[in-house]
């Protein structure tokens, strides 16, 4: 079983992530993505106040895990992706 890199205070962020995430990715993925250790180790040195850093170090680790998830085509996009070709750029 995988160890998680975040540090013990983000534990309950990684619980509340593989509960958002289930079904789309298992708790030892989410414990063993680098989302929450790279924005641990992004926003900590930053940090003025300690207290709130699991909820800012949250949302870039949703997003990568989100990015990740549909990427891999198991979650949809919400908003689809169109290619639109015109054709007097053509001629």
């Amino acid at each position: 079983m995988p160890t998680s890199l975040a540090p013990v205070p983000y534990d309950e962020l990684l619980n509340d992530l593989a509960y958002s995430y289930e079904g789309v990715f298992s708790r030892e993925t989410v414990a063993a993505a680098a989302a929450v250790a790279e924005a641990c180790t992004l926003l900590e040195p930053r940090a003025a106040v300690r207290t709130h850093l699991p909820v800012l170090v949250a949302r870039p680790a949703r997003e990568q895990l989100m990015s990740a998830a549909q990427a891999e085509g198991r979650i949809a996009k919400k908003v689809p992706e169109l290619d639109v070709v015109r054709d007097d750029i053509l001629d």
